[in-house]
């Protein structure tokens, strides 16, 4: 199960909201779960493959493999 601190600060969340934009590469505002691990994996070089994939499961809310 995902137990990584994503947001320890605001800057974070800037830079979560900007590595979404750089990552959603066909710009229709979602993410599919490689685009989300690969967000992770930049913010946080210590995140384990099956930890960034957990996330997107909590994120992906209606289960259609994207987030937004």
């Amino acid at each position: 199960m995902f137990n990584h601190k994503v947001f320890r600060n605001n800057t974070d969340v800037r830079r979560m909201r900007d590595l979404f934009l750089s990552a959603d590469h066909n710009h229709n505002g979602t993410l599919e779960k490689n685009e989300m691990r690969e967000v992770l994996q930049t913010l946080y070089n210590d995140i384990k493959e099956e930890e960034a994939d957990d996330m997107f499961d909590m994120l992906d809310v209606n289960q259609d493999g994207n987030i937004n």
